[in-house]
């Protein structure tokens, strides 16, 4: 097709008329062209088509398409994940306010208060390393070291935790704890 100019925003797209393009192209409707004959020749009038004369047709419809196996797992993994971590963060969010409050009482001696509040941060997040550790130099602080050895059972410090620990933890119980690289 040909790019002609009309007055219609959809007409300038439009083939000049049912039968093929002259070789010149085409002129919006209304506009003539003078033969090959030259100035003397009669203007010749070359029309256009309106989009109500245009047939039409429905699109192909699309083949049926399935994805690949793996690819629909993935999707569904990703979705069960994500509803999952929205449906969790609520009691992690609360756990994180909980160890907070659990912290700062530890700080300033209140160590009843900091053991309740880190076992309620305890009992929403139970595999968070941070919580962990808190809640057993809140034990340690708190005279309670049996349950403070439980929970370090297997858990890695790095130095700033060790130093922490060290501040409560009795120097009977600090000779179970090994220094690695």
């Amino acid at each position: 097709m040909q790019k002609v100019e009309g007055s219609s925003p959809f007409s300038r797209f439009l083939p000049c008329a049912s039968h093929d393009v002259p070789a010149g192209g085409c002129e919006p409707a209304g506009s003539f062209r003078r033969g090959s004959a030259g100035r003397d020749a009669a203007p010749i009038r070359v029309g256009m088509i309106t989009a109500e004369q245009l047939p039409v047709e429905a699109p192909p419809a699309l083949a049926k398409h399935r994805y690949p196996l793996p690819i629909v797992l993935a999707v569904v993994i990703t979705l069960v994940a994500a509803v999952y971590s929205f449906a969790r963060a609520p009691a992690l969010i609360d756990a994180g306010h909980e160890m907070r409050a659990g912290q700062a009482a530890l700080a300033r001696g209140d160590y009843d208060t900091a053991v309740r509040q880190l076992r309620a941060a305890d009992a929403k997040a139970s595999t968070s390393h941070d919580i962990t550790i808190s809640l057993a130099e809140a034990e340690f602080a708190d005279s309670d070291p049996a349950a403070a050895m439980r929970l370090l059972r297997g858990v890695k410090l790095d130095r700033s935790e060790w130093t922490a620990l060290q501040r409560y933890m009795p120097a009977q119980y600090q000779r179970y704890f090994v220094h690695t690289s």
